[in-house]
């Protein structure tokens, strides 16, 4: 399987012709890989004010300035930004996903709270 972090759709979709193609050059079959992205979650009430939340948050827990720039897979916003997100992932051939908390440490269980009901019912 693949399973990258910070990865675009786009970067996702390249990755996965290079990886079928070597896949199908050793003999195994293309289409039993599966595909996931382990993604950074935080809500609020706009994706940019999670987004800033986000980079805060991730940059102390790594030791290191990290900024989430762009949409490369993170689940962050509002319910509804965190499912628009994760669909252009599921329309890719995407079933796998990790999510990891982008939050204060005193926050991860809203957070995750709000994930599981507002955002993996969508998904059933």
């Amino acid at each position: 399987g693949f399973f990258p972090v910070d990865t675009s759709v786009e970067q996702f979709q390249k990755a996965q012709v290079r990886i079928k193609e070597v896949a199908a050059s050793h003999g195994r079959d293309p289409e039993a890989i599966q595909w996931g992205l382990l993604t950074w979650l935080c809500a609020g009430p706009s994706k940019e004010e999670a987004r800033e939340t986000a980079s805060r948050e991730i940059s102390k827990r790594l030791g290191q300035d990290r900024y989430l720039e762009g949409e490369r897979g993170y689940a962050l916003g509002t319910p509804k930004d965190m499912i628009e997100t994760i669909e252009s992932y599921v329309e890719i051939g995407l079933t796998n996903f990790v999510i990891d908390p982008g939050c204060a440490p005193r926050d991860i269980l809203a957070h995750v709270e709000i994930f599981a009901k507002e955002v993996i019912p969508h998904f059933r």
